[in-house]
């Protein structure tokens, strides 16, 4: 062997380790059926009489690789920006505003279009050990949330699943759109809650009987839209053996209307989380933002 295959076949090895190290397992190539476009957009104003000498706004592009989407085939924004992501997918836009003056308005708007896929690829197996694990809002290890778990646990993973995905579904109530997160034992112990409850619920008891799960936020639209705030939506995610199939009690949705989720958020609640906000996060005295 030459002095350039080896070197080839020592970058291999190491691609190789690398990727098992963090939990990656390359399956085959992804595949799409469709496209979709949507567009969102925010008004930002300096509420005072004062010039405003830096303001900061972040706002999530979508998640750039999830079983069903890759982001972006095009990217179109109205204001310069910087790209930030975490090592699960999430991609932030960061704007920066100088001297905005006493009641002035800046206007972002963005435009993406996503591949999207009627039916979850199997591609890779992600940090799995990290979606076993419990985390703020997601107490898979609660001694109620334990129980609850093992009262669930059927013959195989499959019916597990699909016996959380019912329980939750019938046995708590959808309060609508709550402000303040009150996650997994909360919506356990009051058996009621918004998406989000839902979503925690789901992945905490999934979780407690070893199977990865997540939570992600989005939105549901079938066509190409509009993204508004009000719409705004948290499901979960469970791993499949290597495939992340959607289940989604608030909307009665299990393993399906994959080409319909557009993930704007792998959730990530640990304390050292990259990106820890919803749907955007601003910096700036007298700063007020609305998402149209």
């Amino acid at each position: 062997m030459n002095h350039r295959k080896l070197l080839l076949a020592a970058f291999a090895a190491l691609v190789l380790s690398g990727a098992a190290w963090y939990g990656w397992q390359l399956v085959t190539a992804p595949q799409y059926d469709s496209s979709k476009t949507v567009s969102y957009s925010f008004v930002l104003r300096n509420a005072s009489n004062r010039v405003l000498e830096h303001a900061e706004f972040r706002t999530y592009l979508p998640v750039r690789q999830t079983a069903a989407q890759a982001c972006c085939e095009r990217v179109e924004v109205s204001q310069p920006y910087t790209l930030e992501s975490d090592d699960l997918g999430n991609q932030v836009l960061r704007f920066g505003f100088d001297h905005m003056p006493p009641y002035g308005v800046k206007l972002i708007r963005v435009t993406a279009q996503l591949r999207m896929n009627s039916q979850p690829n199997k591609f890779w197996r992600f940090l799995p050990d990290r979606y076993l694990q419990p985390e703020p809002l997601i107490e898979s290890d609660h001694p109620a949330v334990q129980a609850a778990a093992a009262n669930l646990l059927a013959g195989e993973p499959a019916q597990t699943l699909r016996g959380i995905y019912d329980w939750v579904v019938n046995n708590v109530r959808d309060i609508g759109y709550v402000r303040d997160e009150r996650g997994a034992l909360y919506a356990l112990q009051q058996r009621q809650g918004d998406c989000t409850e839902n979503a925690y619920l789901f992945t905490a008891l999934a979780r407690a009987n070893s199977v990865p799960a997540r939570a992600v936020a989005g939105y549901v639209l079938d066509d190409n839209g509009l993204l508004q705030a009000a719409a705004y939506h948290e499901w979960a995610e469970f791993d499949d053996g290597g495939i992340w199939r959607i289940a989604d009690p608030q909307k009665r949705n299990y393993d399906g209307r994959y080409s319909s989720y557009v993930a704007m958020r792998l959730v990530d609640n640990r304390p050292d989380a990259t990106f820890k906000f919803s749907r955007y996060q601003f910096n700036g005295e007298g700063l007020e933002v609305d998402m149209e």
